[in-house]
């Protein structure tokens, strides 16, 4: 059984933070989730564990690898997005994903010549099958 995405925090922490009611589930004004933490570091940690954070910040990784992002670049913008998470919101703000997707969709030069590489070796197989019928 899967674990629900977002789990009801303590009693004592509820209690602890009272003046961030607003925050608390409209159904049941005693229980808090992890919307209440202030850190995204800590929500992803309260809500997915460690290995939930290391698979995120992996993921977004190997996505930027994929992508042909250089290795210093891919290091930079890790340590912002979790430098950022661990006071604000990181990866639940706008400009965090929207800047993600810039990243990933530019034209690097590598990526470039890898896809023209690719289009090339299409085509060349293409042209080869074709006569070859």
């Amino acid at each position: 059984m899967a674990a629900p995405p977002l789990t009801a925090m303590p009693e004592v922490v509820c209690q602890r933070m009272q003046y961030y009611a607003i925050l608390f589930s409209a159904k049941d004004p005693s229980v808090c989730y992890s919307v209440i933490l202030h850190s995204f570091v800590m929500r992803i940690v309260h809500d997915h564990g460690f290995l939930g954070l290391v698979f995120l910040f992996w993921a977004i990784n190997e996505l930027l690898k994929l992508s042909f992002v250089a290795k210093r670049v891919r290091i930079a913008v890790l340590s912002i997005l979790f430098l950022n998470g661990l006071s604000v919101s990181s990866l639940n703000s706008v400009f965090a994903i929207v800047g993600l997707i810039i990243l990933i969709t530019a034209p690097y030069k590598d990526k470039v010549m890898f896809l023209q590489a690719q289009i090339k070796r299409q085509l060349t197989s293409n042209v080869a099958t074709s006569s070859g019928a």
